[in-house]
């Protein structure tokens, strides 16, 4: 079940009006109200500090993706080594992603990737590009596939029996099929929704650019 992250994801789209106040713009009292009831909302189910944080690592990133000297650091080999220990430490050595120390581990791995670190090349490679083309699909699409391994191919009971290393086989066993389904979902809904967005995009800005942006000074 993996909906749950989707939550936060609107919550924090409704909040962007706040960062026009930051940006020194005046989004409309509508907007406003908006994004105050999605952080009085944010702040009322988001009993696990790290998720609303995610969106702070995510910012964080933006910010020094346009920082020369820091993304040139976040390219040498010296910061693909220290991504790849960070990452394999906050799995290897703590039960649960959500504590302090593997979050941080993890989020300073995303901002190296973000910066440009490509992991030797292997993130840049045909295979990986494909792969990322498929990743939402694969994200969305995986838990499906695991209920249908554990409850229609191999009963919840015996799920509960098999131990880590079994797991890990019945979980690359539906891999291919996973795949396979993310690329459909992508060739014909992804795909043709993306290829929308600059039409959809285009039609909004004509909108928003017959009302002149109201700076916070000019109120």
């Amino acid at each position: 079940y993996v909906f749950w992250s989707l939550r936060y994801e609107w919550l924090f789209y409704c909040m962007l009006p706040l960062t026009a106040l930051i940006a020194g713009h005046w989004p409309g009292w509508g907007y406003l109200a908006l994004a105050i009831a999605s952080l009085g909302v944010l702040l009322a189910i988001g009993r696990q500090p790290v998720h609303p944080a995610s969106f702070l690592v995510g910012m964080i990133s933006a910010l020094l993706s346009r920082v020369d000297s820091f993304t040139r650091l976040a390219r040498t080999s010296a910061a693909s080594v220290i991504a790849v220990v960070s990452l394999v430490a906050a799995v290897a050595l703590y039960p649960s992603p959500q504590d302090v120390v593997p979050f941080l581990l993890v989020g300073g791995v995303f901002v190296l990737l973000a910066c440009g670190n490509t992991l030797w090349g292997s993130l840049t490679s045909p295979p990986s590009r494909r792969l990322g083309d498929l990743s939402y699909g694969i994200y969305l699409l995986h838990g499906l596939l695991l209920f249908a391994l554990f409850t229609f191919i191999l009963s919840r009971d015996q799920g509960r029996q098999l131990d880590a290393a079994w797991h890990w086989v019945a979980a690359l066993s539906i891999t291919p099929f996973l795949i396979l389904l993310s690329a459909v979902a992508y060739r014909y809904v992804e795909r043709p929704a993306i290829d929308r967005t600059a039409a959809v995009t285009a039609y909004w800005r004509r909108i928003v650019t017959r009302r002149r942006p109201v700076s916070v000074s000019d109120r």
